[in-house]
Order: structure tokens, then C-alpha cells, then sequence
């Protein structure tokens, strides 16, 4: 009983097991690759076909897809302080997660799908783009420490999850502002703890 990640951290599930651990909840994780027969069958008989991650909240009745949707119910389940203060700093963290979903990560997930020999040339073809989404990141962190507010919220998980999957890939982050966020997300213990569970690549 309980909740469930379906995925391994190496993908986009990586943003649900790091929101699970920043919300200091109990939970179960099934890992594996898209070979993982196990894995493949459960995803299959909870939504009707193999795509990670899945969330099953047992105790709630609750399955859900997509890596946004997902952190967004575990906030609103489990941590709405995560969500901001007041309806506009939560609409705000919406945005960020579908920016993040529109900017981001497709050329994450598309570059990381590669064998790493050929991950440089990806990310030197996917330059223009991914320099501008870093560019209006810049822009959104002169307002503060944090995305959206003065507090760590939804937004950075979902936006810094993408950013560090890229750097994972081998993406080096020339916006100073940005790699500082970065290193300030990446320094806290559940994100840490996140980065130290990933699978081998």
C-alpha cells in the first residue's frame, strides 16, 4: 500500500522520487530500464501501455502518468508549501512545469536516449534552443533566489530536474546565475540523495 514510483531515476521520473524525498514520504520504487519485463507489465496494467514514470497512491485510489501531473498531485498530497502562497505563485509553478515540459524536455530525454558518444554532437545541434531557454531562465531567477517567490517550490523541481538532466548529458550551463541556482538545488540533501541513487548510464 502506499505510494509508488514506476521508473528509474535515470529518466523523467527522476522529478517525483526528488519531490517524494523533499517531502520526507515513505515510498516504494520500481526501477528498471525499457527491457525490464517487470517493470514493462506494470506500467501496462496500470495505464494500458509502457511509459514511465506512473504513479500508483494505493491509499488514495490514484494512478496517474506524465512526471508533471505527478508532482504536481504530490504537492498538493503531501507538501502544498511547495506550491507557493496564494493562487497566483501556484499558477505561477504551473507555468514553470509547462514550460518546462514545452522548452525542455524532449531534448533531455532525446539527447540522454543516446549512446554518449554522440551526445556532444546533440547538444551542440540543440545549442540555439536550449541557449534560450537558459536565457529566460536567467531572466526569472533576477527576481530572486528562487523561480517563482522567495521560497523553493515545484518550480525549480521541475525546471531543475530538466536543466540537470541536460548536465548529466554533458551540458555545461555558461549562465552564471543559472549554474549557481543549480548548485544551491543540487545542494540540498533530498536532491543529493537523488543524484547518488541514479542508475548506471
Amino acid at each position: 500500500m502506499g505510494i509508488t514510483i514506476y521508473g528509474p531515476r535515470r529518466s523523467m521520473a527522476a522529478r517525483c522520487y526528488w519531490i517524494l524525498e523533499e517531502t520526507g514520504a515513505s515510498y516504494a520504487a520500481c526501477t528498471g530500464t525499457e527491457n525490464d519485463a517487470a517493470l514493462r507489465a506494470a506500467c501496462e496494467a496500470l495505464v494500458g501501455a509502457f511509459q514511465v514514470p506512473v504513479l500508483e497512491d494505493a491509499d488514495a485510489g490514484v494512478v496517474l502518468c506524465e512526471s508533471h501531473a505527478i508532482n504536481y498531485y504530490l504537492a498538493r498530497r503531501l507538501a502544498p508549501e511547495l506550491l507557493g502562497s496564494g493562487a497566483g505563485e501556484e499558477s505561477q509553478a504551473l507555468r514553470w512545469a509547462f514550460w518546462t515540459a514545452s522548452k525542455l524536455d524532449e531534448p533531455a530525454r532525446a539527447i540522454n536516449d543516446l549512446p554518449s558518444s554522440e551526445r556532444a554532437g546533440a547538444l551542440d545541434r540543440a545549442s540555439d534552443v536550449l541557449g534560450a531557454a537558459i536565457t529566460e531562465l536567467e531572466r526569472a531567477l533576477a527576481q530572486g533566489p528562487f523561480i517563482v517567490g522567495e521560497t523553493f517550490s515545484l518550480a525549480d523541481i521541475a525546471v531543475g530536474s530538466a536543466v540537470g538532466s541536460l548536465m548529466v548529458a554533458g551540458y555545461t550551463i555558461e549562465s552564471a546565475p543559472v549554474a549557481n541556482w543549480m548548485g544551491a538545488l543540487f545542494s540540498r540533501p533530498a536532491a543529493a540523495k537523488l543524484m547518488s541513487q541514479l542508475e548506471p548510464d
